[in-house]
C-alpha cells in the first residue's frame, strides 16, 4: 500500500439511513498479563453517526461531533513506561517491550488513531502513520521512519521458560525493528437500503514499511577471535597431495616436485599476520552489505531484512512484501525460509572474511628432504597467492633451481588450498561461523514454531470486495470468540500481529496487534 487519499465519499446517499462506526487503535490484543483492548492508557479513537456510540477501549472526540463524525487522537507513549508486563521469567514494561516511537525525525506522528462515520453509510478507521484525515503519510526523503523496536528476546522468554533457556543463552538482544505501520478500513454502503444491505464496498489496507531482525550475540565477536587465532598458525593442515600436484604444474619446479612426491614429503605451512591489522579489516565495516543478512563483527550484531530474506517466497518478490500479502500472512510459515539461505550465508561470510584479511596474512610453504639438499619454499601473502604470485626458492640435491618471484596460474590453486585449510570443517573459523549460523537457524525456527509474526491481520477476509483478495486463513481467534469477539458486521485490519503459537499459562495471553483500523457494523438508524 502506498500513500493515498481517503476514498471518494458517497455524499449523494441519503443521510440518516445508517448508524455507522469507524475506529482506529494503535495497540490492541493481549500482551501477557495486560489486556490492551480494555486498558484505558491505550484507548483508541471512535467516531459514530448519527448518534454517539460508546465502546470499551475507545474514546470519542472532546466535542460532541455531529454527522459526519470525524476524530483523530494519537496514542500517547508517556504512560507505557509505568505499565508492568509480567509472565514466566519476564518482568518489564510496555515501553521496554515494544519500544514505540511517537514521532518521526521530521516531527510527524507515527501513532495516530483516526475514526470517521457518516449516516449515509460510510465509515473509516485507521491508525499508525496517517494524518488527521486518515490519509497515509508520504514517506519523507530519507525513507519511512521506524515506529517500534519489539524486544523479541523478552517475548520469547515466557515461551521458553527463562531468558537463558536453549538458544536464548547465546542471545544478548533480539529486536524486531519495525518501519512505519498503517492499518486502514473503509466501509461504504453504496446508498443501498437497510432491507438489502449487501451492496457494500469494503476495503482493508495495510502498510509495513520494513521489518528488521537485529541480533546481538557473543557468537558474533567469537568469529573475530577465531580468525585472529587461525591466521597465526605454525603448521596449517592442508591437502598435501593437492598442494604438490598444483606446484608440479609450474614448469621450473617439475624435477623438485617429482623428488618430493617420491619421498612422500610433507609440507610445513606457516601462517602469520598482524592481529591488529586483521581485526581492523574484519571490523571496519559490516559484512554482507546489500544482502539480506548483514553482520557487524565490530558491533557484535546481525541485522536481517525480513523482506529480502524471504523475498523469493513473497508474491512478486521482496519489494512486494510491505503491500501485497494476502490477509493473515504468517511469516516463516506461509512464507518459509528459502532452502539455501543459511548455506549461502555461510559461504558469503567465508568469502568476505578471506577477501578482507588476505592482504595481511603471510604464507610460507616449505619442504625439505635429502638432509636439506632438496628444498622448496613458497612465500607471499595469501592475496599474492590467490592472484597467482609468490616468491619461490628451490634446490635439487644442493643445486639451485629457482630463487625469485614467480607468476603462474598454478599458484592460484595453491592459494585456494591454503584458503581451504583456514576454512576447513572443524577448524576454528568454521566452528565459529557454524555456531552463528546455527543460532540464526534456531531463531528462524522459533519464529515459525513459537512466536508468529503476521502481516495484514483481518477477520472475515472473504468479506473484502474492493478489491476481493486471497487470504491465508480466517484471522485471529481473539476476534471471533471469547470476550473480545467482534460483532457481526464489524471488519478490522491490523498491519502487524505478534502471537504465541501455543497457549500460555492462564492468565497470560500473547496476541498483540499494532496499527488497527476498524469499521462497522452499519445498522438501521
Amino acid at each position: 500500500m502506498v500513500a493515498t487519499a481517503a476514498p471518494a465519499y458517497a455524499l449523494s446517499c441519503i443521510e440518516g439511513n445508517w448508524a455507522a462506526i469507524g475506529r482506529g487503535k494503535m495497540l490492541s490484543g493481549g500482551l501477557f498479563n495486560i489486556d490492551l483492548d480494555t486498558l484505558a492508557s491505550v484507548d483508541g479513537t471512535i467516531a459514530s453517526a448519527p448518534t454517539l456510540v460508546a465502546e470499551t477501549g475507545f474514546v470519542h472526540g472532546p466535542n460532541a461531533e455531529g454527522d459526519p463524525d470525524k476524530h483523530a487522537n494519537p496514542l500517547s507513549v508517556t504512560a507505557l513506561g509505568t505499565i508492568n508486563v509480567t509472565a514466566t521469567g519476564l518482568t518489564t514494561t510496555v515501553s521496554q517491550l515494544l519500544g514505540l516511537v511517537a514521532s518521526a525525525p521530521d516531527g510527524t506522528g507515527l501513532l495516530n488513531q483516526f475514526g470517521f462515520a457518516q449516516s449515509n453509510g460510510l465509515s473509516m478507521g485507521a491508525s499508525g502513520y496517517v494524518d488527521d484525515n486518515g490519509t497515509i503519510r508520504v514517506a519523507p526523503a530519507g525513507g519511512y521512519p521506524q515506529v517500534a523496536s519489539l524486544d523479541l528476546k523478552q517475548f520469547l522468554t515466557p515461551l521458553l521458560g527463562s531468558a537463558t533457556t536453549g538458544f536464548l543463552a547465546n542471545v544478548t538482544n533480539l529486536k524486531l525493528d519495525v518501519g512505519a505501520l498503517v492499518g486502514r478500513a473503509v466501509l461504504e454502503q453504496m446508498c443501498n437500503t437497510v432491507v438489502n444491505p449487501q451492496g457494500y464496498r469494503l476495503t482493508r489496507e495495510y502498510l509495513v514499511a520494513y521489518l528488521r531482525l537485529v541480533l546481538t550475540s557473543p557468537l558474533v565477536g567469537s568469529i573475530v577471535t577465531a580468525v585472529t587465532s587461525a591466521v597465526n598458525t605454525a603448521n596449517l593442515s592442508v591437502d598435501s597431495a593437492a598442494l604438490l600436484t598444483a606446484l608440479g604444474q609450474i614448469p621450473l619446479l617439475g624435477p623438485v616436485v617429482s623428488a618430493l612426491v617420491a619421498a612422500a614429503a610433507q609440507p610445513t605451512v606457516k601462517i602469520s599476520a598482524n592481529v591488529g591489522q586483521v581485526i581492523t579489516a574484519l571490523t571496519s565495516s559490516p559484512i554482507g552489505s546489500g544482502t539480506a543478512i548483514i553482520t557487524d563483527l565490530g558491533g557484535g550484531t546481525v541485522t536481517i531484512d525480513v523482506a529480502s530474506l524471504l523475498g523469493s517466497a513473497f508474491p512478486g518478490g521482496a519489494s512486494a512484501m510491505a503491500n501485497s500479502l494476502p490477509a493473515n500472512s504468517v511469516l516463516f510459515v506461509d512464507y518459509p525460509l528459502p532452502t539455501n539461505v543459511l548455506a549461502d550465508q555461510l559461504s558469503q561470510m567465508q568469502n568476505e572474511i578471506i577477501t578482507r584479511i588476505a592482504g595481511f596474512v603471510s604464507v610460507e610453504i616449505s619442504y625439505s628432504i635429502a638432509g636439506g639438499l632438496t628444498t622448496l619454499r613458497v612465500s607471499g601473502t595469501l592475496a599474492d597467492l590467490l592472484n597467482g604470485n609468490a616468491t619461490i626458492t628451490a634446490t635439487l640435491l644442493g643445486s639451485s633451481v629457482v630463487n625469485g618471484p614467480i607468476t603462474n596460474a598454478a599458484l592460484v590453486t595453491v592459494g585456494n588450498i591454503v584458503r581451504g585449510g583456514l576454512l576447513a570443517t572443524g577448524g576454528v573459523i568454521n566452528v565459529a561461523l557454524v555456531a552463528l549460523n546455527n543460532l540464526l537457524a534456531t531463531i528462524f525456527d522459533a519464529l515459525k514454531n513459537l512466536l508468529n509474526i503476521t502481516l495484514n491481520v483481518q477477520n472475515l477476509p472473504q468479506a473484502n470486495n474492493n478489491p476481493s483478495m486471497p487470504d491465508n486463513g480466517p484471522g485471529p481467534a481473539r476476534w471471533s470468540s471469547g470476550a473480545q469477539a467482534l460483532p457481526t458486521g464489524r471488519f478490522d485490519v491490523a498491519a502487524l500481529g505478534i502471537t504465541a503459537v501455543a497457549a500460555l499459562p492462564v492468565p497470560s495471553v500473547l496476541d498483540l496487534f499494532l496499527a488497527r483500523g476498524s469499521v462497522g457494523p452499519h445498522t438501521a438508524a
